[in-house]
């Protein structure tokens, strides 16, 4: 496991001569959800992929593909190669993206064989929020 260090509340403490810098884990993803993103990357014309990270694992990948007849493409074949030479100019950033959310999920769509769009939402939990009795929100 990496471990980065972050900048928030990296302040010297004074009193004990020490810093307070927390330190963040950062995950490696397992060689099946990054082999199913370089595939995806690398052999979808039109689509999505939605992957679910929860808990700062990758539990959920959601994959729409599109086929799109046009008088273009009733001359090309829809297959393309599945073991790239090199990785995809975007796949680490993708990957970057996956590792730091921790409740969320990233969404691909691709166009016309190219990234078009990268979508991130995430979540954060509420844990320190407590209602009038106790209980949280």
């Amino acid at each position: 496991m990496e471990y980065l260090f972050s900048t928030k509340n990296s302040a010297p403490d004074l009193r004990k001569g020490t810093s307070t810098a927390r330190v963040t884990p950062r995950k490696t993803l397992p060689l099946q959800v990054l082999d199913i993103i370089t595939c995806f990357l690398y052999n979808v014309q039109y689509g999505t992929l939605m992957v679910v990270i929860q808990d700062g694992v990758v539990i959920k990948i959601e994959k729409l593909e599109k086929f799109v007849i046009s008088a273009k493409s009733r001359d090309t074949r829809n297959a393309r190669i599945d073991t790239p030479a090199k990785p995809h100019p975007l796949q680490d950033k993708i990957v970057t993206e996956i590792q730091k959310i921790m409740y969320g999920q990233l969404i691909i769509r691709m166009d016309n064989g190219q990234v078009d769009q990268i979508e991130k939402t995430e979540k954060k939990r509420a844990h320190e929020i407590e209602g009038l009795n106790g209980d949280g929100i």
